[in-house]
């Protein structure tokens, strides 16, 4: 629901302030989660968590870079992808080790505020980028389909769901299946490496696309 106020936010200040803030936003939601002692203030903290991943996920940064870069931005989207398909291969194993120790909700906050929020004032350049500038004028006779779009949006959101409500919950099917909740991180954190294969492959395969099935069609095959 927040995602058209996010485009609109970044075509208009650029996508430095806006992802600098998810960080923030996300780690005030989980620093009310780990205070939490009721079910309110337990759902309030996801909403501001909802806020702020709104705010800072991949929709928010591939709209951010395909401003900055125009179409070139694909090169820079493909090593975000690259090295952030292994972020659950060492943060969930991480996690299991120190969660008797430190209380992850807070681990998690710290690290989105004291490297998360600054990594991106520092990186990302400011302003909106030559593409969103150039949209900015002129393109009130821009026609859509809107059928093709609708069935975008339940596409991408259908899939989105399944593949979410099956990652997170992935640790606790596992076990519930027999394996040792050591195990079952491990076998979780396969999903990173998985996920890089992917994208090493859609690399090599850039110059033949053509000739290969569409890569959408695909992806939810594999989801099924």
């Amino acid at each position: 629901m927040l995602a058209p106020l996010t485009s609109r936010l970044i075509a208009r200040y650029g996508g430095r302030p806006i992802l600098a803030s998810s960080g923030l936003g996300v780690a005030i939601g989980l620093f009310l989660m780990a205070s939490s002692t009721s079910l309110p203030m337990f759902l309030l903290s996801w909403a501001v968590i909802g806020v702020g991943m709104a705010l800072g996920l991949y929709e928010a940064l591939f709209a951010a870079l395909g401003s900055l870069y125009g179409e070139q931005a694909g090169t820079a989207i493909t090593g975000v992808t690259l090295i952030s398909g292994f972020a659950t291969t060492p943060s969930w194993p991480a996690v299991a080790l120190v969660i008797d120790y430190v209380g992850w909700c807070v681990a998690y906050g710290v690290l989105l505020v004291i490297a998360v929020a600054p990594l991106y004032l520092w990186v990302l350049a400011r302003g909106v980028g030559p593409l969103a500038q150039s949209h900015s004028t002129g393109d009130e006779n821009l026609s859509i389909d809107l059928r093709i779009y609708l069935l975008l949006k339940l596409i991408f959101a259908l899939g989105a769901v399944i593949m979410t409500a099956m990652s997170v919950q992935l640790i606790s099917l596992l076990q519930g299946q027999g394996y040792l909740l050591a195990a079952a991180i491990g076998l979780s954190a396969l999903l990173g490496p998985s996920q890089v294969g992917s994208r090493v492959l859609q690399v090599f395969s850039r110059k033949r696309q053509a000739s290969l099935p569409h890569p959408g069609m695909g992806s939810m095959a594999l989801h099924a």
